[in-house]
């Protein structure tokens, strides 16, 4: 497979966390992903997912900026990881396999629940210079 000109495991891709981070990420994402050939599927999941992690950052992260990373090497999966700020998660949320989607009567807390629904696993990594989540996604021709 042709990867383009971009290597499979790009660079971390910085974002202002301000108020138009959630498009920003989601635009990068969706570009690299188009440019190394993903399927349409996983290209509007990990954008979904990049964008709503990128909020998170936003909303509750205390950043000034965030980082975005993807990257294809493992034939089998994509990945992407966002990262910002300096915040523990919640003992609540410390564990990717609780995240829910809220109810309809709840003002917030649809975004971490929306990322679990789209990607296939996910990492918490918090390494006392800050916060990330990682995701992996299956690929199209992994399936199976």
């Amino acid at each position: 497979m042709n990867s383009g000109s971009r290597a499979l495991n790009s660079e971390w891709h910085r974002l202002p966390a301000d108020d138009v981070a959630s498009g920003a990420a989601r635009r990068h994402v969706i570009s690299w992903l188009l440019e190394h050939h993903a399927d349409p599927r996983a290209v509007e999941d990990l954008s979904l997912a990049a964008s709503e992690l990128a909020a998170n950052v936003v909303q509750h992260g205390g950043a000034t900026e965030l980082f975005v990373r993807l990257d294809g090497s493992d034939p089998r999966c994509w990945t992407l990881e966002v990262a910002g700020g300096h915040v523990r998660l919640p003992e609540n949320l410390a564990d990717p396999a609780t995240w829910r989607v809220a109810g309809p009567d709840s003002s917030h807390g649809r975004g971490l629940g929306i990322v679990r629904a789209v990607v296939d696993d996910i990492e918490v990594i918090e390494d006392g210079r800050g916060l990330a989540i990682r995701c992996h996604r299956q690929r199209a021709d992994a399936e199976g």
